[in-house]
């Protein structure tokens, strides 16, 4: 399948879940679990986004010293996310 001239928007879900930063983890993990997704966003008191929380991000969770009972997702969301319009060209 050749996508060089296959908009973003084709590519995207406009249906995302949501989460704040502080969010705790645990919460966090479970709507990835119960939701059956490998992402969530994650957006500010503004609703600008805040960051991208992945299944991946959990690793450092569970191999880190810290207790997913009282741990925020702003410890582990990817920040400084690039952004495009959906109208964009993958190429």
């Amino acid at each position: 399948m050749c996508i060089d001239n296959t908009s973003v928007e084709k590519l995207t879900n406009i249906n995302l879940l949501t989460v704040t930063p502080e969010t705790d983890v645990t919460d966090a993990a479970d709507i990835l679990l119960n939701e059956g997704v490998g992402s969530l966003v994650a957006l500010d008191a503004e609703d600008h986004l805040a960051g991208v929380l992945t299944s991946t991000n959990f690793v450092g969770v569970v191999s880190a010293d810290h207790s997913p009972y009282t741990d925020a997702i702003r410890d582990y969301i990817v920040e400084n996310i690039l952004t495009v319009l959906s109208p964009a060209s993958i190429s």
